[in-house]
């Protein structure tokens, strides 16, 4: 049997759902990652996430750390803003690795998980923190 594509996509689900039993034992979240077939063999990343007790995540703590790198006041961690779109969002960390759509928010009608760049969350929150000004004058 080669591993193709296809096979790779219909293991995902069966592999996905035996990791979440395992994340929940283990208190982490599993996730599979990319993956590779071809041939013979194939194979998928493994990602991992934890919390930390005062539910802290890897990318909360990296916005805390790092966003002055790319712009953000850090005290913008946790607050909602409104992209052009109409659609509220929610600050929720960084991800360093990536360089143009590094800032994680999350959506507040679904609460998925999204990325955006820098600038598109600087523009929004300056946006935002000048209608509060005027708002207020």
């Amino acid at each position: 049997m080669e591993i193709t594509r296809q096979v790779m996509k219909d293991l995902r689900p069966e592999i996905d759902d035996a990791l979440t039993i395992i994340g929940a034992r283990f208190g982490i979240d599993i996730k599979l990652g990319n993956g590779v077939y071809g041939g013979l063999d194939g194979s998928f990343k493994l990602l991992l996430k934890t919390t930390g007790e005062n539910g802290e995540t890897a990318e909360s703590r990296n916005f805390k750390l790092y966003g002055h790198r790319w712009g953000m006041d850090t005290e913008w961690l946790g607050q909602s803003f409104t992209h052009g779109n109409g659609i509220s969002y929610t600050i929720a960390g960084l991800n360093p690795k990536r360089r143009k759509y590094s800032i994680v928010v999350v959506r507040d009608s679904d609460q998925k998980q999204l990325l955006m760049s820098s600038h598109g969350v600087q523009s929004a929150m300056k946006r935002k923190e000048r209608l509060a000004v005027s708002a207020g004058s």
